[in-house]
């Protein structure tokens, strides 16, 4: 009997311990899965009962940048991970936690790794009880980037706003769809004279912004078809009733859901006056010169008629085709007639000339020249004006022959009036030099360059850019013996122009003068440029009478 009740209570022990064997084991299993799955959590996760971390997972141990799980359990202090500017916020909270009172169960902190760089952290924060004492469990994921990008935002609002206040042009939001005014920027209040309170929430069709009632409707036309307005003429309306004038840039952007135009504007008012007053002196001055010129151009042609006479009866006298004319007096006086309406008739043609030159009225006649042949007639003409001068001419050119197309009487013309003023201004016993050179060199030149090099009084910098003027005189001692008309430097200057070179002056007080005409091969005009006021309104300026001086031939 006893037998039999001890057999029992063995199978009911038996029965206990295999209970409680399995208890433990499904225990240990769920601990394990429990384990399992907080390792594998991307989220870093610790928990920590007051300072003393408790457990860590992996991804805590990597988000720190620590070597091992032990190593983050041997932290002095979980707090200590905090930034230092949040560790004060983080100890109150963990504190609030342990001791049951209210706390935050998400926020965001700073904490730093084991580098000391900072790490952003979404934190989820929550009491449990850890083998059977409370304890805090804390989930941190890393949203650094996004803090970085919101910081970047923010700053990038900031530079915007700051931008938009400081232009110094009128800027406005607007909304596409009725364009009320959302904001606008101290420069568009100051500069049209609107307060604030009278623009914000309202749109421009209340206030009356623009002038052209039509002109929003183009605007969102253009927008429509190209996306965007890029100096559109417009004109507002003031609150006092002034029109200015304006050219808007126009912009969509997106705002909450929301297309909203970004308006720049311009004041142009003073400009387009600026330019309306220069275009109406650019045309009367236009009108001035072209009557002159006209004026010129007659009077130029009514007096050949008369000089002609002049100078054809001079000559008849001084050479007594009809017989002797008596008292040699006579003979002189005819002759200094002859000479002066000859100065008189080159005049002439300069001022014609250089008078088509300024209109683009002349066209040069192109023909094969040879340097050296057109420097030999040139010193034909000029000869016997060097030998009363008592002066050296030199001839400098290669052996070389040396060709080009350009018009040879022009071309002429422009070397002559070179060495004339060579002449003119080189006292007895100077020099005067006249020569050619190719241009790059080779069988084939570019060009042909020619000089005329004097031992003269030379020129200051100043003075040069005097006597390149429609009759710019140079007022030295020297010139005022040997005054002219100040146009064969500009006439010739636009001769080698009008083949497509270039004349340069070199030169020096009391070191002589060195005049380059540089020619392309093959005549390349420049571009017509638009008439000038130069002749005709120098004209104005030349009211002392001409001097007589010997003919350039």
């Amino acid at each position: 009997m006893i037998e039999a009740v001890r057999e029992r209570d063995a199978e009911v022990r038996i029965r206990e311990l295999e209970s409680e064997v399995a208890r433990l084991r499904a225990a240990a299993s769920a601990a394990t899965q429990l384990d399992a799955i907080l390792e594998s959590s991307p989220q870093a996760i610790l928990i920590h009962r007051g300072e003393q971390p408790l457990y860590v997972n992996m991804s805590f141990v990597r988000l720190l940048g620590l070597s091992s799980r032990e190593e983050a359990l041997a932290l002095a202090s979980s707090i200590d991970v905090a930034h230092p500017e949040d560790r004060a916020f983080v100890a109150g909270q963990v504190a609030a936690r342990i001791a049951g009172a209210d706390f935050l169960q998400h926020f965001e902190a700073r904490i730093r790794n084991a580098e000391g760089s900072t790490i952003w952290v979404d934190c989820y924060a929550s009491r449990i009880v850890w083998h059977g004492e409370p304890a805090a469990l804390v989930t941190m994921t890393d949203i650094t980037i996004r803090k970085r990008i919101e910081e970047a935002q923010r700053r990038s609002e900031k530079l915007l706003s700051t931008v938009f206040q400081a232009s110094p042009d009128p800027i406005s939001l607007t909304t596409r769809k009725d364009g009320r005014y959302v904001d606008v920027n101290e420069s568009f209040l100051k500069t049209l004279g609107w307060r604030r309170s009278d623009v914000i929430g309202r749109t421009s069709t209340e206030i009356g912004f623009w002038k052209d009632d039509c002109f929003r409707a183009r605007m969102l036309e253009a927008l429509k078809r190209d996306g965007f307005v890029r100096g559109l003429p417009s004109q507002v309306r003031s609150p006092s009733g002034e029109i200015r004038d304006y050219i808007y840039s126009i912009d969509v952007i997106q705002y909450e859901d929301e297309d909203l135009l970004l308006g720049i504007g311009r004041d142009v008012t003073e400009m387009k006056r600026s330019a309306d007053t220069l275009r109406e002196s650019m045309e009367s001055a236009e009108l001035a010169n072209r009557a002159k010129s006209e004026f010129l151009a007659n009077m130029s042609h009514e007096l050949r008629t008369p000089l002609n006479a002049i100078l054809g009866f001079s000559e008849i006298i001084g050479g007594e085709m009809f017989g002797p004319a008596g008292h040699p007096r006579y003979l002189d006086y005819a002759r200094d007639i002859y000479s002066s309406g000859r100065l008189l008739l080159q005049i002439i043609d300069d001022l014609l000339d250089l008078s088509r030159l300024e209109h683009g009225k002349m066209e040069i006649r192109a023909e094969e020249v040879a340097a050296e042949e057109l420097i030999r007639a040139c010193l034909l003409l000029i000869d016997g004006r060097a030998r009363e001068a008592r002066l050296n001419l030199a001839v400098d050119v290669p052996e070389q022959p040396l060709r080009l197309q350009a018009d040879a009487l022009r071309l002429k013309q422009v070397l002559l009036n070179l060495m004339t003023n060579a002449i003119k201004f080189t006292p007895v016993g100077g020099s005067v030099t006249i020569g050619a050179r190719p241009v790059n060199g080779g069988e084939a030149p570019d060009g042909v360059t020619f000089f005329v090099a004097d031992s003269g009084i030379g020129m200051t910098a100043e003075e040069i850019e005097v006597a390149m003027q429609p009759f710019g005189q140079v007022a030295r001692a020297m010139t005022r013996e040997q005054q002219g008309t100040g146009l064969g430097l500009p006439l010739a200057k636009g001769l080698v122009e009008l083949h497509g070179g270039r004349l340069k002056i070199e030169s020096a007080p009391q070191a002589g003068t060195r005049v380059t005409v540089t020619l392309p091969a093959v005549p390349r005009p420049a571009p017509q440029a638009a008439p000038r006021p130069g002749v005709a309104s120098a004209v104005n300026r030349w009211s002392q009478p001409l001097p007589i001086e010997p003919p350039a031939e």
